[in-house]
């Protein structure tokens, strides 16, 4: 009986230890997840239709170093600007290298010098599309932090 007790107490700690390991996902904006079409950073600059809501899947390549008022998504082949909605906020710097899901609603903006962070990002697009024309944004209303 004291066996039997001692083992159920070692199962229940067990458990409680394993529970504890997993991790919440961090999001911020919205918490629903919306029911949208995931895509890719590259489908979005290429193939997406604007002022549709998608989900951009991807790897975060900067974050504003300002104030985290844009974010640098990218697939490998192709970057894509994120820019929160007021109800996301800022977007930590720590979140660099990570994948994240951000969804929101494509659309073509002109990103001037005045902008924050404008020269690290002009930096970052050297080679891509110039920040000089339209630009494709993600406008997000919500930003997910995926398990690596």
């Amino acid at each position: 009986m004291f066996m039997r007790g001692i083992l159920c107490h070692l199962v229940i700690i067990a458990s409680c230890l394993v529970s504890g390991c997993s991790k919440p996902v961090t999001v911020i904006g919205i918490p629903e997840r919306p029911m949208v079409r995931s895509i890719s950073v590259s489908s979005a600059l290429h193939d997406a239709a604007y002022d549709v809501s998608v989900a951009v899947t991807g790897v975060v390549k900067d974050v504003c170093p300002d104030d985290g008022c844009w974010v640098v998504l990218t697939d490998r082949a192709n970057i894509l600007r994120i820019e929160p909605d007021e109800n996301v906020g800022e977007v930590p710097g720590q979140w660099r290298e990570r994948s994240v899901r951000v969804d929101g609603r494509l659309m073509r903006k002109l990103i001037l010098p005045s902008s924050k962070g404008y020269a690290e990002y002009e930096k970052l697009c050297e080679g891509t599309e110039s920040t000089t024309k339209p630009t494709v944004v993600l406008r997000a209303q919500r930003i997910e932090l995926m398990a690596n």
